[in-house]
């Protein structure tokens, strides 16, 4: 019950300008919601364009943003740092992007800085994340090099150290992805079972006095999924969008913490999806397929946005 007191309270803060926190007596103690000494939430850049990175080779830079049908070249990061991304998450300020290399290592881009910068060696293949914060989540892989999941979560925050986060839960299970959701006090799981089985868990971040997280809380099931998912992006406090298989296929789904599950067809002769991105209302859901081509959802239906793309990511 305090997990989701804490997270709907700090859900409501975000409105209230001027207020960091909220001090709340439960049982008998007293806490603060979220933590008083807790980071400040960045204002998203913008609410209307997705980052984007190209799909071909070229010896301009690859960073792109997708605004409606018209994309603008971005500047002022290393491209061949940029290029090499496999996967893209982007800090709320548009500054710092971060993503997978080809050898699975989480990289950090910083604009005006190159090249970019390694934060960890082997992510099992688990996608970074920023939050809110500006704080980048990942996974550190198994000791061995092995080619299973990550199993460790990380976070840092700029050029500071890494920080550990524990969660003893996930002992058992391969880490397959993390997303920390817009408040910045939860974060979304998804790990499989050695049966098979995938969930999709919210936990509440427990930070220490200087408001580095530490722990992950008891998770809360959100959902079961049919297989592991190749996208995972939080739309507002309570939906999350992700691509996951359904009958064999990677479908557009979106979830609301609380239990109920929406799939969406994928656009018509569109092929494999292989990404996916969401702003702060599902309107401004996009989907990229293999071929390159971006998806934005208006209304019940797909339209075309952009081609030539390989993956997208809108700014935390």
């Amino acid at each position: 019950d305090r997990v989701r007191i804490a997270a709907a309270l700090a859900a409501s803060l975000t409105d209230l300008p001027g207020v960091g926190s909220v001090e709340v007596r439960c049982r008998g103690e007293l806490w603060s919601v979220p933590p008083a000494a807790g980071p400040s939430i960045v204002e998203r850049r913008s609410a209307s364009t997705v980052y984007a990175i190209e799909r071909t080779e070229t010896e301009y830079d690859p960073l792109v943003l997708v605004d409606g049908a018209r994309t603008e070249m971005v500047t002022g990061f290393d491209s061949a740092s940029v290029g090499a991304l496999q996967t893209l998450t982007v800090a709320g300020d548009g500054e710092v992007l971060a993503g997978l290399d080809a050898d699975r290592r989480v990289v950090v881009v910083r604009r005006d800085e190159e090249p970019g910068t390694v934060a960890a060696d082997d992510s099992g293949g688990v996608a970074p994340a920023f939050d809110t914060t500006g704080r980048l989540w990942f996974a550190v892989g198994a000791p061995d090099g092995g080619e299973g999941a990550g199993d460790t979560i990380a976070s840092a925050s700029g050029v500071g150290a890494v920080a550990s986060v524990e969660a003893p839960w996930l002992a058992d299970e391969d880490l397959l992805a993390v997303a920390p959701a817009p408040d910045a006090v939860r974060m979304l799981v998804i790990s499989q079972e050695d049966t098979g089985v995938v969930r999709a868990r919210l936990a509440a971040v427990e930070r220490d006095p200087w408001g580095v997280p530490v722990a992950l809380g008891a998770p809360i099931l959100i959902a079961t999924l049919a297989g592991p998912p190749v996208g995972v992006a939080w739309v507002d406090q309570v939906t999350v969008a992700l691509l996951a298989p359904e009958a064999g296929t990677l479908t557009p789904q979106v979830l609301i913490a609380g239990g109920l599950t929406t799939q969406w067809r994928t656009p018509s002769g569109a092929g494999d999806l292989v990404g996916i991105a969401a702003g702060p209302t599902v309107s401004d859901l996009v989907i990229v397929t293999e071929t390159g081509d971006v998806f934005a959802r208006i209304g019940a239906r797909w339209e075309p946005r952009a081609t030539g793309v390989r993956v997208v990511a809108y700014p935390a």
